[in-house]
C-alpha cells in the first residue's frame, strides 16, 4: 500500500549498516518507493502496465529497470499489484 515495499530480492535485502552507498544499493526492504511511475501504475485500470526507470545503485551509478505491473483483483477488490522488475546485463 502507498509504495511500501515489505521485501525485495535477496541481493537487496541486507541489513543497513549506516554506510549510505551500501544501504542505498543493498537495503531495500521496508522502504517506501512511490514515485510518479508507481502512482500511475496504482491508478491504472488496464490488465497491465509497463514502465522503464532508473534504479539507484551505489549513489553514483544506476541501473535501467523495466517493470511490469499487473493488478491483483480478488472478489472484485484490488489488493495491490503483482510487480515483476527486470534488467539486462551490460
Amino acid at each position: 500500500m502507498n509504495g511500501f515495499l515489505p521485501t525485495h530480492v535477496s541481493a537487496h535485502s541486507r541489513q543497513p549498516n549506516g554506510n549510505l552507498a551500501h544501504d542505498t544499493q543493498f537495503c531495500r526492504n521496508g522502504r517506501i518507493l512511490f514515485d510518479t511511475v508507481d502512482q500511475k501504475a496504482k491508478r491504472n485500470t488496464e490488465p497491465y502496465m509497463m514502465a522503464v526507470y532508473r534504479q539507484e545503485g551505489d549513489g553514483e551509478k544506476y541501473l535501467v529497470v523495466r517493470n511490469v505491473y499487473v493488478p491483483l483483483i480478488i472478489g472484485g477488490r484490488r489488493w495491490g499489484d503483482f510487480e515483476l522488475a527486470y534488467s539486462f546485463d551490460d
